[in-house]
This record gives C-alpha cells, structure tokens and sequence, in this order.
C-alpha cells in the first residue's frame, strides 16, 4: 500500500445553519457510504475539525484525504462524478455541505522519514493529537518561502513533542496558476496531560502562529479511515 502516487486532500465545507457534529454525522453515515459505492480508491482518510484557532476560522470542517493507485483509476473517478454515476453523491452534497467554499489539491507527500504516509499506514498513531497547517503560497505576499519553510522544518524537528509530520507539497493546477497553499503539513503530537509537555506544545503552535505564511492552525480528530 505504500506506493501510491496520487494522493489528494479536500477541505470541504459545512452548509450554514448545520453544526459541525450533524456535518461530521451526516459525513460518515450517509456520504462516506455514497463515495464508496461511487468511486474506487486505495485509501480514504477524513480528519473532521474540532478545534480552530481562536480568531481563526479554517474555512473547512473536514480534511479529507485519497489515494489512487494510477492515473487511470483517478481519471475514472473524475468522470464518474461528472457522470450520471455522480448523480446521487452530487445532490447529497447539497443536503450538508457548502460545495462552492470546497477546495480540493493534488498533492505530493513530502515525510519526516523514508517511508511514505500514504493509505497504507491505516492506523492513527496511538495517544497523539493531530494538527493541520495551511502553509499560503508566498507568490503574492512576497515573503521568502525558503526561509520560512527551514524554519518548520527545524521546529517540526526541534520539537520532542511532535511524533510525526506530513508535508503535502501542493502541486499547482497549471503553469499559469500557481497554488493557493505551498503546503499542507499534517502534525502529530503526544497527547499528554502533563505540564512540560503542555508548554512545549503550546511554544511550538506560538511559533507557527507567528509564521507569516502559516494561515491556519486546526485541531482535528483521529482518522476515520478506509482502506481498500
């Protein structure tokens, strides 16, 4: 399972008027069971937010991820959906989510080891919180990209608390567009309640906090996650 090649992340948004609990219900009961039917994938993996950033709104309830084996297997699911096939999938998404404020990426994973994440890895890393970050494109801002991104790197790496982390390099639509995120790192971090281990982590979300390029900071729960 560990050499998928195409993996993409969706950040998918909940209709006004529905709270995060019925979006997350809704998501795993009815529309989870709907893809499946759908759509062929390697891996499928939902991280449902349950804790933003005061002030911080990410802008997405679930981060979503999927894997496919091939290119083939990708295209497929993209016709599929544009397809009377889709019919159903489309007409639920309406029920619950938000489909305009949706974003979806191609992405390319980037670890902290040889290994990649992928969807072979089925089970959540056992007593740890999960964090995503949304890393801007610096393409308009002017900000040095390189500098800021040693700078995670080393504080993804300084920090004892952090059990793992993803970079999701994201890849562009076209030569023309370049994306709206550089990255979109996953972050695994001990879930303790002890004091030192507290402060340590709240020093390192302070120091992401104060990166310019790092627009969003959430919390999310463990994965649901399939595989096939």
């Amino acid at each position: 399972m560990s050499n998928q090649t195409f993996k993409a992340i969706a950040l998918i948004k909940r209709k006004p008027g529905t709270s995060r609990d019925d979006f997350a219900k809704h998501y795993e009961t009815v529309h989870v069971p709907l893809a499946l039917e759908t759509f062929k994938f390697s891996g499928y993996i939902r991280n449902h937010i349950i804790q933003a950033e005061p002030n911080n709104e990410p802008g997405f309830d679930v981060f979503s991820m999927f894997w496919n084996r091939d290119m083939d297997e990708l295209v497929a699911n993209y016709e599929r959906f544009s397809s009377s096939q889709g019919d159903a999938i489309r007409a639920d998404e309406l029920t619950f989510m938000e489909p305009p404020k949706n974003r979806s990426f191609m992405v390319s994973e980037q670890c902290d080891d040889a290994e990649p994440w992928s969807a072979g890895f089925c089970n959540e890393l056992e007593n740890c919180q999960k964090l995503i970050t949304l890393v801007r494109s610096d393409s308009k801002s002017g900000q040095n990209y390189a500098h800021v991104e040693q700078n995670l790197e080393t504080l993804l790496q300084d920090t004892a608390q952090v059990r793992r982390y993803v970079h999701n390099k994201v890849l562009p639509e076209s030569e023309d567009t370049p994306p709206e995120f550089s990255y979109i790192t996953e972050i695994w971090i001990k879930d303790t309640n002890d004091a030192a281990t507290q402060e340590a982590t709240n020093l390192m979300l302070e120091k992401l906090k104060a990166e310019p390029l790092v627009e969003t900071i959430a919390r999310v729960n463990p994965h649901q996650t399939v595989c096939k």
